[in-house]
């Protein structure tokens, strides 16, 4: 975690805003090779938690111009 946190302060906020995104994609594929069942309901928990980020990053970015 420390490692993950001082790579996303050094990298540009393009490169940590993109952590977020891909994170849960990673989670969901690493689950997948270790034989967990991955149902519809978690698709769809991941896809609302991955909407919510990307609403609040839109409003920061409106907020910002």
């Amino acid at each position: 975690m420390l490692l993950m946190n001082s790579l996303i302060r050094h990298s540009s906020a393009v490169a940590a805003s993109s952590v977020t995104y891909v994170i849960p994609i990673f989670a969901i594929l690493w689950g997948v090779l270790d034989g967990e069942k991955v149902t519809l309901l978690h698709l769809t928990c991941m896809g609302f938690i991955l909407a919510g980020v990307y609403l609040i990053n839109l409003k920061i970015r409106t907020q910002r111009v």
